[in-house]
């Protein structure tokens, strides 16, 4: 647990007690990862001052200290949306094909998906077709994050067979639709 990392540093345990609960609005408690970064600050005597909590360089919680009150914020990290064309040739299968683009394997799910109602992708790819797609990736600063949605994406055949997909969102919901406008659901 989360107290139990604090302690584990040297945190005492009420103090320890006081900064989860300053945490507990901000924070989810069932998702805290091994990979989770912990920074402590503490002033010129030592005493603890603030607690930093970092799941991502964008999901940051802290707890700061004022006399014996510890209040919890969420930190407001800038990010950046770029929208990035990601195309390749199949040569094998799509994960190892869009892996050779730079792009991360969250983005092959997130491309089958769109098709997954009309095509196939384990048993039906080939050799030779092609992907191509227009992505939003986010970025804090120049360090990338994670991907947003995909916009447009197109998968064709090596036999001709085109599969298209863009994204479409309004008040009533969203999703992926051809060129026509009929649902890939």
């Amino acid at each position: 647990t989360l107290q139990d990392a604090l302690t584990a540093l040297g945190v005492a345990k009420d103090r320890a007690l006081q900064i989860v609960q300053a945490l507990r609005p901000h924070l989810d408690f069932r998702r805290l990862q091994a990979r989770d970064e912990l920074e402590i600050h503490r002033d010129h005597a030592g005493d603890l001052t603030k607690f930093v909590f970092r799941q991502s360089p964008i999901d940051i919680v802290e707890a700061t200290r004022d006399g014996d009150t510890w209040t919890g914020a969420r930190r407001d990290v800038p990010v950046d949306r770029r929208v990035v064309l990601v195309s390749g040739t199949l040569r094998d299968n799509l994960f190892e094909s869009v892996e050779r683009t730079g792009e991360g394997p969250q983005l092959v799910l997130d491309f089958a998906e769109i098709f997954a109602w009309d095509f196939d992708f384990a048993a039906d790819s080939q050799p030779g077709d092609t992907f191509r797609m227009l992505v939003e990736k986010v970025y804090a600063g120049q360090q990338f994050v994670k991907y947003g949605r995909i916009l447009a994406a197109e998968y064709q055949e090596s036999e001709g067979r085109v599969h298209t997909g863009v994204y479409f969102g309004d008040k009533e919901g969203r999703g992926y639709y051809t060129p026509k406008g009929e649902s890939l659901r």
